[in-house]
């Protein structure tokens, strides 16, 4: 067997690749919730090479890059997310909230016909108002005071 098999497969551990991708996951998270964001990046990145079909480690990662305002690396990691939600682990994730919070980076970067675009794939059904905020947030070019009273009925 190839060596990057192995490591892919059992890690140094010796454990399963879908067990080490999930002790990585945990620990992003935890590291997530401490606000260590680039050591939970360190830790999603590790899941992603043990299991790179999963669409919730390159979710997770992105949502620490939005935490590092670094929105390029957080679109690309929606994206994969997006391109690899058949293959998942999480049942509660649904692809509508990859599309919601890709478009929140590209509104962030001030791309905001591709956050229109995006929002346009998230139904009116989902469970949340952030959806009509980001769109207000679009239509308002960035103006999130503006949005924000619209929103609120102000």
């Amino acid at each position: 067997m190839v060596p990057g098999i192995i490591d892919r497969w059992f890690g140094r551990s010796g454990k399963s690749g879908e067990e080490f991708y999930k002790e990585c996951m945990n620990r992003g998270v935890g590291k997530a919730e401490e606000k260590k964001f680039k050591e939970a990046i360190s830790e999603f990145t590790k899941a992603i090479s043990s299991m790179p079909d999963f669409a919730d480690a390159y979710y997770a990662r992105g949502l620490a890059y939005v935490n590092l305002e670094e929105w390029e690396k957080a679109i690309a990691d929606f994206t994969e997310a997006i391109d690899k939600w058949p293959r998942k682990l999480n049942p509660y994730l649904t692809v509508f909230r990859f599309y919601l919070d890709r478009a929140i980076a590209f509104c962030k970067k001030g791309e905001y016909d591709k956050a229109e675009a995006d929002l346009a794939k998230v139904p009116e059904t989902t469970p949340s108002s952030r959806k009509r905020y980001w769109l207000l947030v679009c239509r308002y070019r960035g103006d999130t005071d503006r949005a924000f009273k619209e929103w609120a009925g102000r």
